[in-house]
């Protein structure tokens, strides 16, 4: 399961009112009543008589209920709440497993009545339509060779049905995402989500009640070389679709959406593709192209950085020693024969000692912390012990 980044202010299903700061109307002087409606939304749906209505007054550590039920015309009330600038309240109804709520805000005294509208479910998400689809490429790691990208899928449920999710991984909304995707990230307005990513994409395990919802995530994917396929399917279409590259990042080829066009963008250049009425399931293919492409430095550090540091301190070692005997090789092609050092190990001894000094200063700056300093350093220090070792050993 991904966990929810925090843009949108996620309401979990622990906890759907998350305390909030104290407002800075005065306080009410006494206790107040709540009182508010649940109506049925679905034509010809089932009465709403009987319905367990919750007040919530939560804080961060823990939460509090109070239930009563809704009468014959949907309506309730809860008595004599005090407010408590500490706490923060909600409402909530769960139907047919969707939840519905509303916040409430107590500290000007009085609230207005509270109108909850619920409605009957459906499995299927053909109710459900991407209004808009915005892809932006806005990142291209040379050293890493992944692309990040941000994603903005705004979707519309038409219909007078809450959309809500069934027991099969394949019956909760689905996003696709690029091969080989990787640190997703996504925020939501939809109460109650909970994330699963899968091969090819994730999935939202929330329910969505008729009207507007979006779904914002980002994440990384793997390129190769100067050119990239982007594809991935769009389950919902797109009544407005667009793709989105800042220029210097990328540049944008052949598209299965049409030919990109350069515009300005808050003053900053991009080459954007916009289409409309994209079809659902549509394959969406974008070549990308003039990727960077890693240079030697970004090789090395990308091995590096695959690696524990106590392998990789050799393992850079070992990389001074090749440059140099490289070095040494062009240089003896260049103006004949050098003199040969005192020790075959004196270029990676020195190495290593260079290394500790660089360490040191990191840690003085602040770089490290302790810990980290002596782990790393120990490592060089026994390396440098067995580099020795071996020059005062004949059988070395």
């Amino acid at each position: 399961m991904i966990r929810l980044a925090p843009a949108l202010a996620l309401m979990a299903a622990a906890a759907i009112w998350a305390p909030h700061a104290p407002a800075l109307a005065q306080s009410p002087s006494g206790p107040v009543t709540i009182t508010g409606t649940v109506a049925n939304g679905t034509d010809g749906g089932d009465p709403v008589e009987g319905l367990s209505v919750v007040l919530h007054r939560n804080t961060a550590e823990e939460l509090g209920e109070t239930r009563t039920e809704a009468g014959a015309d949907g309506s309730f009330a809860f008595d004599a709440v005090t407010y408590d600038p500490d706490l923060a309240y909600g409402v909530s109804v769960f139907y047919k497993g969707a939840l519905y709520g509303a916040n409430l805000d107590l500290s000007a005294g009085q609230p207005g009545p509270v109108d909850l509208t619920i409605y009957e479910p459906i499995r299927s998400d053909e109710v459900i339509t991407a209004e808009l689809v915005s892809v932006l490429i806005n990142g291209a790691d040379p050293a890493s060779q992944t692309l990040s990208v941000l994603e903005i899928a705004r979707l519309v449920n038409g219909s007078d049905l809450a959309y809500v999710p069934g027991p099969e991984p394949m019956q909760i909304l689905r996003f696709a995402l690029p091969e080989g995707a990787s640190e997703l990230r996504v925020d939501t307005s939809l109460l109650v989500a909970d994330i699963f990513q899968v091969d090819r994409g994730f999935g939202v395990s929330a329910s969505l009640p008729p009207g507007t919802h979006e779904v914002l995530y980002s994440y990384r994917f793997p390129y190769s070389g100067a050119e990239q396929l982007f594809t991935r399917t769009l389950r919902y279409g797109a009544g407005s679709l667009r793709f989105v590259v800042p220029s210097g990042v990328a540049g944008i080829g052949r598209s299965s959406i049409g030919r990109a066009q350069a515009m300005d963008i808050g003053e900053a250049p991009f080459e954007v593709i916009e289409a409309g009425d994209v079809p659902r399931g549509h394959v969406l293919t974008v070549t990308l192209t003039d990727l960077p492409v890693p240079g030697l430095g970004d090789r090395v550090s990308r091995t590096l950085s695959t690696l524990r540091w106590e392998l990789a301190a050799p393992v850079a070692l070992g990389v001074v020693v090749a440059a140099a005997a490289a070095y040494a090789l062009w240089r003896n092609r260049r103006r004949g024969p050098a003199p040969a050092p005192a020790s075959g190990h004196f270029d990676e001894r020195e190495a290593a000692l260079a290394m500790i000094a660089e360490l040191d200063e990191l840690r003085r700056a602040g770089g490290i912390g302790d810990e980290e300093h002596r782990r790393r350093r120990s490592v060089l220090t026994a390396r440098l012990a067995r580099l020795r070792a071996g020059e005062t050993d004949p059988g070395g």
